[in-house]
């Protein structure tokens, strides 16, 4: 009886989405560890240099580059409460966002940090959203400084998808 009452409450879960993701796929925990992180549109990286000075606190927007040369171009992803933190390598800093406003940068910052949801779109891409809002990683395309990257809600481009490269 308890085995069947079971069956029927994960069955009813189910039916409801309590273990898909919002993409509405089933939900896969993202394995924590060293990455570079790409938009594979671009075929750019993600890349988060050190600020400016030798006293901190250091703040500096996170960028894109087209080649994968440099520790600034890796980053470790770690668990934090249900998402992650994720800090480059050689500057030390963290992803961050100042609020949860639309068409706010991603910075870098060496005092703080933004958890953040890394969460699958198909296949070995994600999206990196802002936790309890619609907004996630967007690549903001400029043709006369490096790309940036800011919070926008999420409608399925290209821009806001990212590969994450073990390494």
């Amino acid at each position: 009886m308890l085995k069947t009452f079971s069956s029927f409450i994960f069955a009813a879960l189910l039916s409801q989405g309590f273990f898909l993701g919002a993409n509405g796929e089933a939900t896969k925990k993202f394995a924590p560890g060293m990455y570079k992180i790409v938009n594979p549109e671009s075929l750019t990286w993600v890349r988060g240099l050190p600020g400016p000075g030798q006293h901190g606190p250091w703040m500096s927007p996170i960028t894109m580059a087209w080649d994968m040369s440099s520790i600034y171009q890796t980053w470790e992803v770690s668990a934090f409460e249900e998402g992650y933190k994720i800090q480059n390598s050689g500057s030390k800093m963290f992803a961050f966002s100042r609020s949860h406003e639309v068409d706010n940068l991603v910075l870098g910052f060496s005092d703080g940090f933004t958890k953040w949801y890394i969460e699958p779109t198909g296949g070995s891409e994600y999206r990196i959203h802002y936790p309890n809002r619609d907004l996630v990683w967007t690549v903001n395309y400029d043709d006369n400084f490096p790309d940036t990257v800011s919070l926008k809600p999420f409608e399925g481009g290209e821009d806001q998808i990212f590969r994450f490269d073990k390494l």
